[in-house]
């Protein structure tokens, strides 16, 4: 089970229908399920020490409440360049920025009916996307070592 710390204040199952009416597409239960347990948050020193962490994800983005939240993002970052790719573009609500990286760069996932739910990091300094996992339950398994 990810463990992680600092979380921002919890949501609850009215907020989070709210945050997801804005979305193209419903989002996974996983993801539902995930967030509704913890709003955000980052890896544990603990874990980190004893490498426990599988990918390397720095942290998630809350929902609602925090500095910086999945809906202040996807306003900030409007469109994922390349526009136009071998994955099609992409628009705002069309894609869930929900993690991050060491780096600072932003972990997604797809609503797009073409790959709906697979996981990407985008790399914003060079304009990359890496596919991290099929899904939000798969980024999950990835995340923390067994």
């Amino acid at each position: 089970m990810v463990e992680l710390v600092d979380a921002e204040k919890h949501i609850d199952e009215n907020e989070f229908i709210e945050f997801a009416k804005g979305f193209t597409e419903p989002l996974p239960d996983s993801f539902k399920d995930h967030y509704l347990r913890i709003n955000g948050g980052y890896l544990g020193e603990e874990d980190v020490e004893a490498d426990r962490w599988g990918i390397p994800i720095g942290g998630f983005i809350p929902i609602k409440y925090g500095q910086l939240t999945i809906e202040e993002l996807i306003t900030d970052i409007d469109t994922i360049s390349p526009a136009e790719s071998e994955y099609g573009p992409w628009h705002a609500k069309a894609f869930v920025p929900f993690a991050y990286d060491n780096g600072g760069n932003v972990v997604f996932m797809s609503l797009k009916q073409r790959d709906y739910g697979c996981i990407y990091l985008y790399a914003q300094g060079g304009d990359d996307l890496f596919e991290v996992a099929d899904s939000f339950d798969d980024f999950l398994d990835a995340l923390y070592k067994r």
